[in-house]
This record gives C-alpha cells, sequence and structure tokens, in this order.
C-alpha cells in the first residue's frame, strides 16, 4: 500500500499534535517576551527609572542562559524517559509559568518578570530535545523533511505572531490582563494537545542522569562533534541562528538610522524574513520529494550570501522593494538551507543518543547567538556601519557555503530515497 503523501502531515494523527503544541509554545514565549519589552520600555521605564536598553539586552540573555545551564540535562532526560510522556509534564508547569507571567505584568514587578522569562527559557531548553528528537520516532523516514519544514515554518511564524500579538496586547487598556488571559488559555490548551501525542517508546533507559552541567555538556559536545556529518550539520544549523540573530537584531536601528524610515518598516523586514523561512522550509519538502539529502545546502548557503551581497548593495538606494526582495529571497534560502540539515542530523544519529545529539545541537545554536551580539559589538565599536556588518557576514557566508560542500562529498548515501 502506498505512503499517505506528505503534504498532508499536518493533518496526520502522528504529526499534528507535537505540531500544534511546539507552534503555541513558541507563540506563548515570545508574547510574554515582546509584551515585557514593550512594557517596560513604553510604561515601566518613566514610571520608576529602569534603562529600557539595558533591559532589552538583559532580558535576550536571560531567555537563552537556560539553554547553556540545562540542555545536557534536557537531553539525557528526553533519551532516558518516554518522550510525549516528557512533553505532558512540561506543558502542565506552562500553565503556571504563564500565570505567573500575567502576575508580573499585573504587579509591575521587573524582578518577577525577569525570573518568568528566565524560567520560560528552561522550559524551553528542555522541550527543544523532546521535539526534534521525538519526529523520527513518530514519522517515517521519508516524512521527516516535511516534519522539519512544517515544524521550522510554524516555529518563525510563530515567533512573529506572537511578538506582534504581546506589543499590541499589552499597551491596551487592561494590556497585563488580557496577556494573562491569553497566555493561560493557550498554555491549557497546550498540555490538553500534548496529552494527543502517540506514545513511543524509551530510548535508553540506561542512562545515569548527571545534573552536573560541565561535566554533562562536554559529553553531549563530543559525540557529536566525532558523527562528521552531524557536526557538519550542527555547524549549519548554528550559522543560520547567527545570521538570523543579526538581522533580526539591527532591524530597527538599520531601518531609524540608515534608511530613515518609520519603524513600521522594521516590522515589515521581520515579517518577511519569518515568512521566507516559512516558504523556504515548505519549499524544501517539494525539491526534495522526502530524500533526505544535503542536495541544495550549498547552493542554498550561497543564495543567503548572494542576497546578503544585494541587501548592502540596495541600503543606499531610494526604493525599499529591492531590500526587502533581497531579503526576502535570503529567508527563503535560509529555510531551503536548515530544514535538509535538521532532517540528515537525526536521521545519523543513534536512537538511543537522538536526543543529547539535539541538545549538543541547542547549545551550540546558543553559543553562536551569543557571539553574533558580541560580533555586532566588536564591528559597530571599530565604527563599521550597519550595512557594513550586513557586508561583512555575507563575506563570512562564502566560506560557509565552501564548509557545506563537503558535507554533501561526505554523504554515503547523498540522496536517501523514500521507500516504495
Amino acid at each position: 500500500m502506498q505512503a499517505a503523501a506528505p503534504q498532508h502531515l499536518l493533518l496526520n494523527r502522528r504529526f499534528w499534535p507535537l505540531f500544534c503544541v511546539q507552534f503555541i509554545g513558541a507563540f506563548c514565549d515570545n508574547i510574554f517576551r515582546n509584551a515585557l519589552l514593550m512594557y517596560v520600555t513604553f510604561v515601566l521605564a518613566d514610571r520608576i527609572g529602569i534603562n529600557s536598553a539595558m533591559m532589552v539586552s538583559m532580558a535576550g540573555g536571560i531567555f537563552i542562559l537556560p539553554y547553556f545551564l540545562f540542555s545536557a540535562t534536557a537531553g539525557q532526560l528526553a533519551d532516558k524517559y518516554e518522550k510525549p510522556f516528557l512533553t505532558r509534564r512540561l506543558k502542565l508547569i506552562e500553565i503556571f509559568l504563564a500565570l505567573f507571567a500575567g502576575l508580573s505584568l499585573i504587579s509591575n514587578n521587573i524582578y518577577l518578570m525577569l525570573a518568568t522569562l528566565f524560567f520560560m527559557g528552561v522550559q524551553s531548553a528542555f522541550f527543544g530535545p523532546i521535539k526534534y528528537s521525538l519526529l523520527p520516532e513518530l514519522l517515517r523516514e521519508d516524512e521527516l523533511v516535511a516534519g522539519n519544514g512544517y515544524i521550522e515554518a510554524g516555529t518563525f511564524i510563530a515567533i512573529l505572531l506572537g511578538s506582534i500579538c504581546g506589543g499590541l496586547l499589552v499597551v491596551t487598556p487592561n494590556g497585563p490582563e488580557y496577556v494573562t488571559v491569553v497566555l493561560t488559555a493557550l498554555s491549557a490548551l497546550a498540555f490538553i494537545l500534548s496529552r494527543k501525542i502517540q506514545s513511543t517508546g524509551i530510548s535508553n533507559a540506561a542512562i545515569k542522569i548527571d545534573f552536573n552541567m560541565l561535566r554533562a555538556t562536554w559529553p553531549l559536545i563530543r559525540d557529536a562533534y566525532i558523527n562528521t556529518a552531524v557536526w557538519r550539520c550542527v555547524m549549519g544549523i548554528s550559522w543560520l541562528w547567527f545570521v538570523g540573530s543579526i538581522y533580526l537584531t539591527m532591524f530597527p536601528s538599520y531601518v531609524k538610522d540608515i534608511l530613515h524610515a518609520e519603524e513600521t518598516l522594521a516590522v515589515w523586514f521581520m515579517a518577511v524574513f519569518s515568512i521566507g523561512i516559512g516558504i523556504g522550509s515548505i519549499l524544501c519538502q517539494r525539491l526534495l520529494r522526502g530524500h533526505i539529502s544535503p542536495q541544495f545546502v550549498p547552493l542554498s548557503a550561497a543564495g543567503m550570501t548572494i542576497f546578503g551581497f544585494a541587501i548592502y548593495w540596495f541600503s543606499g538606494a531610494d526604493s525599499r522593494l529591492p531590500i526587502i526582495l533581497s531579503l526576502l529571497g535570503l529567508s527563503i534560502c535560509g529555510g531551503l538551507f536548515s530544514v535538509p540539515l535538521y532532517a540528515i542530523l537525526q536521521a545519523r544519529s543513534e536512537s538511543s543518543h537522538r536526543a543529547r545529539i539535539v541538545a549538543a545541537n541547542n547549545i551550540i545554536n546558543a553559543v553562536c547567538m551569543v557571539g553574533a551580539s558580541v560580533y555586532m559589538a566588536l564591528l559597530l565599536d571599530n565604527g563599521h556601519s550597519i550595512p557594513h556588518i550586513f557586508l561583512v557576514t555575507a563575506f563570512l557566508g562564502v566560506a560557509v557555503a565552501a564548509y557545506t560542500v563537503q558535507l554533501v562529498r561526505e554523504s554515503k548515501d547523498r540522496y536517501v530515497r523514500p521507500p516504495l
């Protein structure tokens, strides 16, 4: 009997509960994150004398910090216990986090806001290894590209919609109350949906959980590194997060200081970037037709580089359309670039170690996102403009494109064909 077509995966009982749970989680995280930033900037900054720019930087660091602290433990737990069971527990905790998030906004307690943001980061750090290592257990091999494409597209769309909704809700009259109701209702829905995720087996019950962060992290990184194909995927995915962090961070200043446009253009840039990632992620399945293959990875990396050069080139133009189209091209290439890498990482990892490999990937991603902040700060401190940062990043992309060519050459099975 012929297998169901991957394009119907969103209706498949094996996939849609996980997709909905992860979409709601990313949506809620970004509702609260942006609500916090907007509330601090436009309400609390003048009322209690807070430096809003410092708070924005601090909030980003607080949310990423748990990925360094807890990813190793999260990967061990996800390999040791049944992943749907862990997902249900995390989503139950998320309901209480939503209540604390609302309480922090309503009470204007900045310390409770930051503590809640930290624990939301902890919850995300524990869920990351679960969702990506769960996909190969729920889906057939020929569905992995499509599944990763939907997850990637859903994540970026959820980030965009959550950021917009959080910013709009919190500045309305009774905004903190509205945010509380939305977060709590959605978290409860995610918990209900998490109970629909199909049960899977335990990957490796013999694992001894090591709660020493430093001691537990190194074996994860080592295991990912010794698997050449997996390590190249980790570095490629981390490159996308590095580039994405640069553009998403620079958009407001780029629009204000370089393009001399209204701040709404920065929102449009964020929307174009997120939608482009989604288009590229879904388009990847059409191009690969279920094959787990790095075939288009170097070409996509080259496309990101070319469109990065184009954004620099058009920064001085009168029309904004070439910049928007270049940004759309860059982000579509980003989706085409990352989805096969996630699928290869999953397919090439041993099932008994897969969650820990994903955790190692998350740690390296977090390192690259922090590295992007340091990279931008160093270039700006040395007198480089934002377009020059885009230019230097595009030049770095040439090396990345060459690096990913090795993934194709080293792949023993360049086209992993779906079963007939």
